[in-house]
């Protein structure tokens, strides 16, 4: 049996092309504000927290008016700085004094 030809409609519709971020990066770079301690809201995000005495992802979010996302990056990379401790979305500001922010 010999292979036929394809059939009509089966042909690429067009060529792909690779996926490119608005500003024009390839698709994975880490744009600024990606809520890690580099994010320029990183510090009034810590100054936020430290005021309240408290830190969630929602007071963030509101305070700093940004995203649900990048206001979870805050939190996480303020846990991983040693700002704030806690598990399952419940935290607390660290008592050390000078933690880094």
């Amino acid at each position: 049996m010999e292979p036929s030809a394809p059939a009509a409609g089966d042909e690429p519709v067009r060529q792909q092309r690779p996926v490119l971020q608005l500003n024009g990066e390839a698709a994975g770079a880490v744009p600024a504000g990606d809520g890690s301690a580099s994010d320029p809201l990183y510090e009034q995000a810590v100054k936020v927290v430290r005021a309240q005495q408290r830190a969630s992802v929602s007071l963030v979010q509101r305070t700093l008016k940004t995203g649900y996302n990048r206001a979870q990056r805050l939190i996480e990379a303020m846990a991983a700085a040693g700002v704030i401790k806690g598990t399952q979305g419940i935290y607390t500001v660290a008592a050390v004094a000078g933690a880094a922010a």
